[in-house]
């Protein structure tokens, strides 16, 4: 009698062991799910974010949701990527001096018939809601602070370039809207074309890189769309 109740006992506790196994290889295979799906690959393919990033770099990018849950904003000096818009494409080449119909595959007289989609870019977040965000020469002043980098930049070499937004004149970040910019300041297509990002366009949080590979160094944003 006393060996079977033994025995039942040491039945019992493996069936409690396989259970809690279970769970957890189950909680396991969750938590591998959500990490695969909160992150994402890409690639670096223009000199805008140098010397932070350089073509070839292939980076990995927290998901919006995951790296900002609740509508978080990102914090100033975040690295993030987001949707460059179709509006925000031509107020750019307006501002730019870059002809309109090129951005649709024509030649720069006639238009051509490709249909403008959002395209993906990266920037570092310089100004939040509610900020006053200027560069004076190679300052950055925000909220009429200079902004001591613990990152490094390129300074631009021209910078009485009449930029529309910026740079001649101070800037509010409105509501629900972010300033950005890229670190290579004398190459960038950034804010100081084109003005504000709204927050609901931030795709992803850069994490870091994993790799690097050769390409061909392009020219410069927007046409240079991340992969």
């Amino acid at each position: 009698m006393a060996t079977s109740l033994t025995s039942g006992a040491k039945a019992k506790r493996r069936s409690g062991i396989a259970r809690w196994q279970n769970v957890l290889g189950l909680a396991v295979l969750a938590a591998l799910i959500v990490t695969y799906a909160a992150f994402s690959a890409a690639l670096i393919p223009s000199t805008s974010m140098e010397p932070t990033l350089k073509p070839g770099d292939e980076i990995l990018v927290e998901r919006a949701w995951a790296a900002y849950p609740f509508g978080m904003l990102p914090s100033r000096g975040d690295v993030i990527t987001f949707k460059f818009s179709p509006s925000k494409q031509i107020t750019d080449a307006v501002n730019s001096g870059e002809s309109i119909s090129a951005l649709t595959g024509g030649s720069g007289v006639a238009p051509g018939d490709k249909v403008l989609k959002p395209i993906l870019l990266i920037k570092r977040v310089v100004g939040l809601p509610g900020d006053t965000v200027q560069l004076v020469g190679n300052r950055l002043v925000v909220n009429g602070q200079t902004v001591k980098y613990d990152y490094s930049t390129i300074p631009t070499t021209l910078p009485g370039v009449l930029y529309p937004y910026a740079v001649q004149h101070p800037i509010k970040v409105p509501a629900g809207h972010l300033f950005v910019l890229g670190d290579n300041r004398s190459n960038s297509d950034d804010g100081r074309y084109w003005g504000t990002l709204a927050q609901d366009q931030v795709v992803g949080k850069f994490i870091g890189i994993f790799a690097h590979r050769k390409i061909a160094t392009q020219p410069g944003d927007p046409g240079d769309p991340m992969p």
